[in-house]
């Protein structure tokens, strides 16, 4: 039985809307955190991923499975998930991507947070009940960072400390300062408050993450770190950063991750705080490097991105704009990529 409300749910088991509901209303707890999880053919890795969630006794949280339309064993695994557990509910939905698929989970989502994990890796949730507690006494807190750590596809799973962590003061850093200090690229170590504004851009296939991520700390006031272990990425020979084409989609998205970040910096007044500057850096810099490996690139189309988004960022007041290596690469990106080839060279000669 999937839970939506109290009251539907009660209606539903007394069949009469008049009942008195607070005696059952004590026993439903709506979730503080939702769990969402994009799935698609990833039927030898699920159930390690939803058995490393479903142990977890607390009911702070529920997990939303999207079944993308996937074509293999996938959604019965889900189905059947959600028969053995009340706190998992499904999704069924024809094959659209990633980012539908999440729009999806956060159009279901009943938590006040939301925390997106692939169905590919594994969490601790050792410690989730532990921050839900804290976070319901913080509730200026909008931001939460955990650690993360990577393993092999194969090999075991890194043992879990379980070490108390520790909790973080609220307000021991400044946002500029916090994600200076604390940076991540990878969206499952965090979690963010459930807010209707942030959706993830329909057809965008790489760094629409960091696009969604990166909207959300412009506007968050009081981000968090905890010193706790929570999520554990599996690396796949075969997974999207890994493929060959993955050079292409990224030549293809970046431009229009760019593009979408500076409506937002327009449209919210962003100012060019130096931790945004710095990861624009990052994001120019990786897309001059896919770009460089890919054999018949059209250089006059690149060129005129790469002109478009460096001019529009340094009229907005950034300072990476003005870096030196980025201004060759808006005038003339093919004397950038033989020179970069060239330093990379040195740097890492074999």
């Amino acid at each position: 039985m999937v839970k939506t409300t109290a009251t539907q749910t009660w209606n539903n088991l007394t069949g009469n809307a008049n009942v008195n509901r607070n005696h059952y209303e004590i026993f439903y707890i709506m979730p503080f955190i939702s769990i969402i999880i994009p799935i698609y053919k990833v039927e030898h890795f699920l159930k390690e991923c939803l058995d490393s969630i479903i142990v977890s006794p607390s009911d702070c949280w529920e997990a939303i499975l999207v079944d993308d339309g996937s074509p293999d064993n996938c959604p019965t695994i889900c189905n059947d998930y959600a028969a053995r557990d009340h706190r998992f509910r499904v999704i069924h939905q024809k094959n659209s991507g990633v980012a539908a698929a999440r729009n999806a989970g956060l159009d279901m989502a009943k938590g006040e947070w939301v925390w997106f994990v692939d169905s590919d890796d594994m969490v601790d949730m050792h410690f989730v009940a532990d921050i839900v507690t804290w976070l319901k006494s913080h509730k200026e807190a909008d931001f939460v960072m955990f650690d993360l750590n990577t393993f092999k596809d194969g090999k075991e799973k890194p043992s879990s400390p379980h070490d108390t962590p520790s909790l973080p003061p609220i307000s021991e850093l400044g946002r500029n300062d916090f994600f200076l200090r604390y940076i991540t690229y990878n969206h499952q170590q965090v979690w963010y408050r459930k807010s209707s504004q942030f959706r993830f851009t329909y057809g965008i296939r790489v760094s629409e993450d960091l696009e969604l991520m990166y909207k959300y700390c412009m506007l968050c006031q009081h981000p968090v770190k905890f010193d706790a272990l929570l999520y554990y990425y599996r690396i796949r020979g075969n997974s999207a950063t890994q493929n060959a084409s993955y050079q292409k989609v990224t030549v293809e998205d970046l431009p229009l991750v760019f593009n979408n970040l500076l409506i937002w910096i327009q449209k919210y007044q962003i100012k060019p705080e130096a931790w945004l500057d710095f990861r624009l850096m990052k994001m120019i810099q990786n897309l001059l490097y896919h770009a460089s490996q890919i054999q018949g690139l059209d250089i006059d189309v690149f060129q005129n991105q790469i002109r478009r988004i460096i001019t529009d960022y340094r009229k907005t007041g950034f300072p990476f704009a003005n870096v030196k290596k980025y201004k060759l690469a808006e005038r003339n990106v093919k004397v950038y990529f033989l020179l970069n080839k060239f330093y990379l060279k040195i740097i890492h000669p074999n």
